[in-house]
């Protein structure tokens, strides 16, 4: 239980971590120091894409760990309306990580490849969006748990 534990946390702070540094590191540094679409978004589509790599291997584990971990306190039953909540909302994420990579990440990159500028940057406005809500589900995953586990909720 102590390596499911460890694995989902860590997978955690890998997904929302990153989701971090995208939303307030990578695109306003860009955006300031990158005025040339030539230059901005093939960096972007390529730092976006070595994350999703990272956030797909989080789309897998932590439901893979979470149920692990639900299994071995004897099941959704047992637990409160907090891991309820968690779990919704992680699959909710896991989805809309799905619609970010398949409607989103995969036009921008075929965009980036044929040098359609104007293309690229409306398919990365959609990955800007769609990462707002993939952080904000979890932070409010993180209340949720943090909050539950202390009999907030």
């Amino acid at each position: 239980m102590a390596t499911a534990y460890v694995l989902h946390l860590l997978f955690v702070v890998v997904w929302i971590g990153g989701l971090i540094f995208l939303q307030l590191a990578l695109w306003p540094a860009t955006g300031a120091q990158l005025r040339e679409s030539s230059s901005r978004i093939p960096l972007l589509a390529a730092v976006l894409e070595r994350f999703l790599w990272l956030a797909w291997a989080a789309a897998i584990i932590l439901p893979v760990t979470g149920f692990w971990l639900i299994g071995a306190y004897g099941g959704m039953a047992r637990l409160g309306g907090h891991i309820h909540l968690m779990t919704g909302v992680g699959l909710m994420m896991v989805l809309l990580h799905l619609a970010l990579y398949l409607a989103a990440f995969l036009p921008l990159r075929r965009a980036v490849a044929a040098g359609e500028w104007e293309s690229a940057g409306r398919q990365l406005q959609w990955v800007r969006w769609l990462t707002w809500l993939l952080l904000l589900a979890g932070i409010l995953v993180i209340l949720i748990t943090g909050l539950g586990a202390r009999g907030g909720l």
